[in-house]
């Protein structure tokens, strides 16, 4: 998950760019999550876009039953580099 943001401070109502959170201290930036899945050999499997003020917290299910539908997979193995979701949530998974 990463964010990118924009040299903007527009808005507009329901589209992708939002002003957010983002990791990197840009403050007043409008921005989107993006969020990418690869294999245990690195390769990207899949990919979701997010509005740029949904909390990183709430992407990760969405993006793994996404994914979970699209390949029919029954069970998931799953290593963070950097955990930002907290532990509680992780029992869901």
């Amino acid at each position: 998950m990463t964010t990118f943001y924009f040299e903007s401070e527009v808005e507009k109502e329901g589209e992708l760019r939002q002003m957010g959170f983002g990791k990197d201290g840009k403050i007043g930036n409008t921005q989107i999550l993006f969020c990418m899945m690869i294999d245990r050999d690195k390769n990207p499997i899949g990919y979701r876009i997010f509005k740029g003020d949904t909390y990183e917290g709430h992407t990760f299910e969405k993006a793994l039953e996404d994914l979970k539908n699209e390949y029919q997979i029954a069970c998931s193995v799953f290593c963070f580099i950097r955990l930002t979701i907290r532990q509680k949530k992780c029992g869901a998974i």
